[in-house]
């Protein structure tokens, strides 16, 4: 016969999974902020600022790969049904896919900020660039 000790008994606390999406997120978050203040930080005025950003634009197209991964992981958890004891379940659940929504929400708000940032510096840098040799083929021209 088999007997149970009373540290091994129901005390009524319930164990409820959560969503966690928060956890998934914050690294990528992290890496994006990071990235950002690089960007912000170059001037499309110096010529080397285009060989910065072009490495900045290498970077971004891993963390691009890396942030639909997360995005469609975070809507599989949100979708996917958690059974669990009534009210309880279904409160904590709504609370979690609450936090799941907004953490994903601030990704996604975080992501578009990178990804105008970039494409606004590349494009500045690139014209800026064209500025530079055009003023240096009209120097070449006239010295000639």
């Amino acid at each position: 016969m088999v007997t149970m000790s009373n540290t091994n008994k129901i005390n009524g606390s319930i164990c409820v999974p959560t969503l966690n999406i928060e956890n998934k997120i914050q690294p990528l978050l992290e890496n994006i902020e990071y990235i950002t203040k690089m960007t912000e930080n170059i001037c499309i005025l110096c010529p080397i600022g285009l060989f910065k950003l072009q490495k900045i634009c290498k970077q971004k197209i891993h963390i691009t790969q890396e942030y639909y991964k997360t995005i469609n992981e975070c809507y599989n958890l949100l979708v996917s049904s958690v059974k669990g004891p009534g009210f309880v379940m279904a409160f904590t659940q709504a609370w979690s896919t609450a936090k799941g929504l907004s953490a994903i929400i601030k990704l996604q708000e975080t992501w578009r900020t990178l990804d105008t940032l970039v494409d606004r510096k590349y494009t500045y840098s690139i014209a800026v660039l064209s500025l530079y040799l055009g003023i240096f083929s009209i120097l070449l021209s006239i010295f000639k």
